[in-house]
């Protein structure tokens, strides 16, 4: 048995507010003797501890029992084993492919991008220092992007495809194809 107070001394001994210890007494916080007629309640701290623990436990275990629900663990437990084994399968499969290789992947892609861009100045300069047509100027661009982005969609053919992976269906293949472990990528 603990020790015997008054709701002020309990407000002390937890740092809670009169109002706080009310609306526990509402929820069932033990009253050791219900001061009745204007006389003050008495509760016993042991007792006041232990009903503020079961009640943590059960807010933290999600249960208004206090029991802790195993056949819902167990189902939850069966659930992430289940996304594992499919994982793993798709691994197997080769359905799906790890990102340090579609890390590969995307380097490369981008730094052949970037070589295409940086050297289109070089070539487009001399083509259009003697041009005095905005017409022409523009038919002479849109030319040269369009000749780069066929050489890219070539050349993205020509990188080193990571096993398990079509490069087809990463960029500008089957919409339904563009997806990594159901995450789209195209």
């Amino acid at each position: 048995m603990g020790k015997h107070v008054n709701k002020t001394e309990l407000s002390e001994i937890l740092g809670k507010s009169h109002q706080t210890l009310t609306t526990w007494q509402k929820n069932g916080l033990p009253i050791l003797i219900d001061g009745a007629n204007g006389q003050q309640n008495i509760y016993d701290t042991e007792r006041v501890i232990e009903w503020l623990v079961k009640n943590r436990l059960e807010r933290a275990l999600g249960s208004s029992s206090g029991s802790f629900d195993y056949d819902a663990e167990r189902a939850r437990l069966t659930h992430h084993q289940a996304n594992k084994a499919e994982i793993e399968a798709q691994m197997l499969r080769k359905d799906s492919v790890s990102l340090k290789k579609m890390r590969g992947l995307w380097i490369d892609v981008t730094l052949l991008i970037r070589n295409k861009l940086l050297s289109t100045s070089k070539k487009l300069a001399p083509m259009l220092v003697t041009e005095s047509s905005v017409s022409d100027i523009d038919r002479i661009i849109t030319d040269e992007i369009t000749e780069i982005l066929h050489e890219l969609s070539t050349g993205l053919n020509e990188l080193d495809e990571p096993e398990g992976i079509d490069t087809d269906s990463v960029v500008g293949g089957d919409q339904a194809n563009n997806s990594i472990n159901g995450v789209s990528v195209g």
